[in-house]
């Protein structure tokens, strides 16, 4: 994901293709919309498919026109426009514009974090205004063609990226353009560069210290897709609370998964065929735990009476789930205005750290109703196959 535009892409696609064109061809040209004042060419595409019709230029990433049929097969421009890209420029209703950096009003044209105000340009009153004077709707984005649409992509020289990863083409030329850059666990040490590492070892030990405490001893954890760097570490936290509590985690209890809730289904499926079962299940992310419970449901398995369930990240959906779930939090908060203090740290220093700079984010169990005493003894197998010969 991207912080403050740095590096930022959008892909526009005819999402209304499908339903009114049928599958139809989209047939994509350019043409020149003309230039700015300083010289930079600006292009508009045409895309077809159909009767349906959009144009969109470079400038500002602007909608121009989308025509598309009425229930008479009639078509018609739905979108306010204008015909030329001197009347885009001259005036600013953001009519069909990308918005950015920020989007809706900062009062007054400023804000204060941690005790210091920063001022930015105003111009809506007192108001700055969808980015201010230079919004991501006043800039030229480069564009290229799709199958289907186009991608618009546009660099933010003053942002920074904050990315799980990052291909190493597009980090030489955010590095070569001197973009501060802010990267979660997977940042090089390198100048310019600042990287958030997660404890992902605290709330994993609380997670298994707490389902230990209530007497699980086989205890099963699926992980992400192990080429994400974080998914490695969340399997390798787990193995380690394991270890020092003297409890097993051996290779069958380990499945991986794909951070989905497809994968959590799968997953359960795998583990339910074992012959020593879990009694509890932690998983590296809360998709995958809500695939654990939709399977769980299934088999007539009951959670916590029969199987006590841990996800990770405490997404929003994680409290409305019944049970509530038990999870890891990390904080998206907290790790947001970690990153934003980085940034501004790394922009405001005149001189960056040779090795780049390092920032922790400490992970914390939160416990809702997903986990309880241990079934005695294959309780949640003899319970589960009650269950599945009643349906």
């Amino acid at each position: 994901m991207s912080l403050a535009g740095a590096g930022f892409k959008l892909t526009v696609f005819c999402i209304l293709l499908v339903s009114l064109a049928a599958q139809a061809k989209t047939i994509i040209t350019k043409q020149s919309f003309n230039q700015l004042n300083d010289g930079t060419p600006v292009e508009i595409y045409t895309l077809r498919s159909g009767k349906i019709e959009a144009r969109i230029t470079t400038y500002g990433g602007i909608i121009v026109s989308l025509r598309v049929p009425d229930r008479k097969g009639n078509t018609d421009d739905v979108v306010l426009g204008y015909d030329s890209l001197s009347q885009y420029v001259a005036n600013s209703p953001f009519f069909g514009a990308i918005i950015g950096r920020y989007g809706n009003r900062i009062a007054h044209g400023s804000f204060t974090l941690d005790g210091k105000t920063y001022s930015v340009p105003k111009n809506n009153g007192e108001n700055s205004l969808h980015g201010g004077t230079r919004g991501f709707d006043k800039v030229v984005w480069k564009a290229k063609p799709l199958k289907d649409g186009i991608e618009l992509t546009y660099v933010s020289k003053d942002g920074a990226v904050l990315t799980f990863g990052m291909e190493e083409s597009l980090l030489d030329y955010l590095r070569f353009r001197k973009v501060p850059l802010v990267f979660v666990d997977v940042g090089p040490p390198l100048p310019g560069v600042s990287n958030i590492r997660i404890d992902y070892q605290y709330g994993i030990r609380q997670a298994v210290q707490h389902v230990a405490a209530l007497k699980h001893t086989r205890v099963a954890f699926i992980t992400g897709p192990l080429h994400l760097k974080s998914a490695v570490a969340r399997r390798d936290a787990f193995k380690a609370s394991m270890r020092e509590i003297q409890l097993d985690a051996s290779p069958e209890m380990i499945i991986e998964g794909d951070h989905t809730m497809e994968g959590g289904i799968k997953a359960l499926r795998d583990l339910n065929a074992l012959r020593n079962r879990p009694t509890a299940i932690l998983c590296s992310n809360d998709m995958t735990a809500i695939g654990v419970m939709r399977q769980a449901y299934e088999y007539g398995i009951v959670i916590p009476q029969d199987l006590s369930l841990v996800g990770f990240d405490d997404i929003r959906l994680a409290q409305f789930m019944t049970p509530p779930l038990t999870t890891v939090r990390m904080s998206q908060t907290g790790l947001a205005q970690l990153a934003f203090k980085a940034l501004l740290k790394e922009v405001e220093q005149k001189k960056p750290a040779p090795d780049g700079s390092q920032y922790a984010l400490t992970t914390s169990l939160v416990l809702r109703n997903s986990t309880a005493i241990a079934p005695a003894g294959n309780a949640h197998s003899k319970s589960s196959a009650r269950r599945a010969a009643k349906r």
